[in-house]
């Protein structure tokens, strides 16, 4: 169990642009989607994200892709 216990449509695409003033560019996220923003108050932490093509009936339906981002 985690903060965002909860299911929600992405509404935004990942794209190359220089929003980021880093030289080469770098992945950006458009529009803003507010209800995906957390903060990480200690580490180690984990980012466990499940990725749906349609809209499951429970967070427990299997995924059609998951990824995890590990911080220390």
């Amino acid at each position: 169990s985690g903060l965002f216990d909860k299911i929600c449509p992405l509404r935004s695409f990942i794209h190359l642009g220089g929003s980021c003033g880093y030289p080469g560019n770098c992945n950006n996220q458009s529009p803003h989607e507010p209800d995906l923003f957390f903060t990480v108050t200690s580490l180690p932490a984990e980012l466990h994200c499940k990725l749906w093509k349609r809209k499951p009936d429970s967070q427990e339906a299997p995924a059609d892709f998951t990824f995890v981002i590990k911080m220390r």
